[in-house]
């Protein structure tokens, strides 16, 4: 299955404002849901497409979680996440630790900040 580049650049365009943070690194969404299709091994085109597009908007609502996370205070009280801990230090480290990744992603990414106490998602 073929899957569109999108960068962080494009959805920061169409995000209506939304800017990420100078840390945000840039992951090949494509070479992970490649990767993502090839180890589920359907024999179904339509169950492949629509487990892609599921990883697909996992991805996409990571990052705007981790976007909204990261923005100052009072940004957007509406944010499913907000950030805890600001040592940098330890960001840096779950970022190492997220890169080391042979598929590297956002979701992921988002769940080692959250397990990690980094960013804690808001009381509904």
């Amino acid at each position: 299955m073929t899957h569109p580049h999108m960068t962080l650049s494009d959805l920061f365009q169409a995000g209506e404002g939304i800017t990420g943070p100078a840390w945000m690194p840039v992951y090949d969404l494509a070479a992970y849901l490649a990767a993502a299709d090839r180890a589920v091994g359907w024999t179904s085109d339509m169950m492949a497409a629509r487990e892609s597009h599921k990883l697909r908007l996992a991805e996409y609502q990571a990052i705007v979680d981790l976007c909204a996370a990261f923005q100052p205070d009072g940004f957007d009280e509406g944010s499913h996440y907000r950030r805890i801990d600001a040592s940098e230090s330890r960001l840096v480290a779950i970022l190492a630790d997220n890169a080391a990744d042979p598929h590297p992603s956002y979701a992921r990414l988002l769940v080692r900040l959250v397990e990690r106490g980094i960013v804690a998602r808001r009381p509904a």
